[in-house]
């Protein structure tokens, strides 16, 4: 391994030790880039019951058989399971992110494909260094992604290992690396959720805020649902806020191309009480429904995309419409005025 890589991943893996992932947004790959740092078993006992039964699922006895088999490939002797403790553990870095499709994936309908990878210290001839291992399209979780690892060699796999040191170089550069760990402190984000909730009327305030919580800690579980369920778009933080946030709790109208001139007018006729005139031009322009009804009332109608292939138009009251755009931005809710 180059000192440099080495050197690279050594800061990451310095950057995170108390926080333990974080996200670098507006990457060079077609998603953000995840960085996860793992110890076993520490990071694992929380929901050990559902890993344990993921492993069975893919054939193993138990967590652990998983581990040393994937500790093995790096050519490291894993720890008896008896001898695991504080200072005596197995650690690797995990990064995750989309790159562009093969042709053979964009022959199957999909525009982009799932890289895992993993970088595990160990010491060779007294000398520290990281294995690498990758994992493609594996959308289950990491149990899956560890099975299926595969040592990478810079030899054999040029075009993944150019793709792993992009992403290194990357997450190396964000200027705010150390910074962005140590503030991902949920609590901050608490005033911006307590805006939002309010001004947009969600009913379930409290479970709103929570589930967004929940995504933000760990969005490579919620990334890898949807991309399982055949989901192809960009895979990010926007997205899994609105299939597993917006989509339950903001009451929106949604519509396929092209839209409804009835239902439309219905829908904000039973909300605003105001009849708007809506002609078959304007549907190939919705920001011209907007001002129409920015023009015959207090409210306006935003856009909340989906990459879901139809419509959804969120009304809000004008007064409000730069305070939610704000709010939208902060919260990486994909909301915004640009139809």
């Amino acid at each position: 391994m180059k000192q440099e890589l080495y050197k690279s991943l050594t800061k990451i893996e310095e950057s995170i030790v108390g926080v333990r992932q974080f996200t670098i947004h507006n990457s060079a790959f077609k998603s953000s880039i995840e960085v996860y740092d793992y110890a076993y078993p520490f990071d694992f006992m929380e929901d050990i019951e559902k890993y344990q039964t993921e492993c069975k699922r893919e054939g193993y006895e138990s967590l652990y058989q998983l581990v040393a088999e994937f500790m093995k490939k790096c050519n490291i002797t894993p720890f008896d399971e008896s001898e695991l403790n504080e200072k005596k553990n197995h650690t690797f870095l995990l990064f995750y992110f989309l790159v562009k499709p093969s042709e053979e994936i964009k022959k199957k309908g999909f525009n982009a494909e799932v890289r895992t990878f993993f970088a595990v210290p160990f010491t060779e001839n007294g000398e520290e260094a990281f294995q690498i291992l990758v994992s493609k399209n594996r959308f289950s979780g990491i149990v899956e992604e560890m099975k299926y690892a595969e040592p990478l060699s810079k030899d054999d796999d040029k075009e993944d290992w150019a793709i792993f040191e992009k992403a290194v170089a990357i997450v190396e550069r964000e200027p705010n690396l150390v910074a962005n760990a140590e503030h991902i402190e949920l609590s901050t984000f608490d005033d911006a959720l307590n805006d939002f909730v309010a001004i947009a009327n969600i009913k379930k305030q409290k479970t709103f805020k929570n589930q967004w919580k929940k995504l933000k800690q760990n969005p490579k579980k919620y990334i890898d649902k949807i991309l399982k369920a055949g989901f192809y778009g960009n895979a990010n933080q926007q997205q899994i806020n609105y299939e597993f946030l917006l989509k339950e709790h903001l009451e929106t109208y949604n519509d396929d191309f092209p839209i409804e001139i009835d239902a439309l007018t219905d829908y904000i006729e039973e909300r605003l009480g105001e009849k708007i005139h809506i002609t078959e031009e304007d549907i190939l322009y919705p920001k011209s429904i907007a001002e129409k009804i920015e023009k015959q009332t207090d409210y306006t109608l935003l856009n909340v995309e989906n990459q879901l292939g139809y419509y959804t138009f969120f009304l809000c009251h004008k007064e409000y419409k730069d305070w939610i755009l704000s709010l939208a931005q902060q919260l990486e809710l994909p909301i915004d005025d640009d139809f």
